[in-house]
């Protein structure tokens, strides 16, 4: 199975936030990760996260603070630690159907 590697900017976006991951994990293709890339100075997407306990869902938290443009930039960086076999962007307040992850 090929793995999908989702990106997902926030900034103190715990409901939707909340709402992008779970439609990640009603996706019909199960094998992928994403990376909740947080520009909150205080952290406030690690608690969305530790109620979700997903382990497919990894937080990192951005300091210094890199605010709306470097941190979707980040999003796009080419690095890819867990070696996806494909990429998509999902920013917290979008949505995704079901099949959309499936390659």
């Amino acid at each position: 199975m090929p793995l999908v590697l989702v990106r997902t900017p926030t900034y103190r976006g715990s409901e939707p936030l909340q709402r992008a991951i779970q439609c990640l994990r009603a996706q019909s293709h199960g094998e992928w990760i994403c990376e909740v890339r947080d520009d909150c100075p205080d952290g406030s997407a690690r608690s969305v996260l530790e109620e979700l306990r997903d382990p497919r869902v990894r937080y990192v938290h951005n300091q210094p603070q890199k605010f709306g443009v470097q941190n979707l930039d980040d999003c796009f960086r080419l690095e890819n630690a867990f070696h996806a076999d494909y990429f998509f962007m999902l920013e917290d307040d979008n949505q995704v159907r079901p099949e959309f992850g499936a390659p």
